[in-house]
């Protein structure tokens, strides 16, 4: 016999009874998330997905660091169920671009203020490790850039993934979701960037 949940209505109220199974050696453990309130799926089988959060930035940014610095508005925060679900991160950046001529655009994935390493690539010699990147080739271009990764949540607390930027020594500033020095006319134009988390189920 398999153990049962019933509900069972009645006028004015209801009750809660659990049947246990007839042999000790088909207990099971049915263990709840830590959380003031929420909704107890049913048949939460592998790859699932239990919640979504999303955040976006429509504004123009810029950035003079010379170093690896959070993108503004580029962060979201996600509360997973169980330490072994998968967060999966998906980034779309409208448009990247630089004063200057001819420099690159070095993006990475943080989680929690730290590098994702994980999420960026293995290199060699000066060569930046790297989850997105690109060059323009002159003061007019400008470069979108999308990309996803596949995390492990490895815990129940709350975790931020950010972008964080920078661009080549001696670029000036760069932009996100402009072009260079965010220009005004009917030639140019302005984007929206979006980081998208997604609990799934392990």
């Amino acid at each position: 016999m398999t153990a049962k949940i019933k509900l069972n209505a009645a006028s004015g109220g209801g009750s809660f009874s659990l049947q246990a199974p007839s042999s000790s050696s088909n207990n099971r453990v049915i263990t709840l998330p830590d959380i003031a309130d929420g909704t107890l799926l049913t048949n939460q089988t592998a790859g699932t997905v239990l919640q979504i959060v999303s955040a976006s930035k429509k504004g123009v940014v810029s950035s003079t660091s010379g170093s690896f610095a959070a993108m503004t508005g580029m962060s979201a925060s996600i509360t997973p169920s169980s330490a072994s679900n998968k967060i999966l991160i998906r980034v779309c950046l409208g448009t990247v671009a630089t004063t200057g001529n001819q420099y690159a655009h070095f993006i990475r994935l943080y989680k929690d203020g730290s590098h994702l390493t994980d999420a960026s690539a293995s290199t060699s010699g000066s060569r930046v490790s790297c989850f997105l990147g690109g060059r323009t080739t002159n003061l007019n271009h400008s470069q979108g850039y999308a990309g996803e990764y596949l995390d492990t949540a490895g815990g129940t607390s709350s975790i931020t993934y950010a972008i964080y930027w920078t661009a080549e020594g001696g670029f000036g500033t760069i932009y996100l979701n402009s072009e260079q020095g965010d220009p005004n006319g009917g030639a140019y134009h302005n984007n929206i960037s979006t980081i998208t988390l997604m609990e799934v189920a392990a």
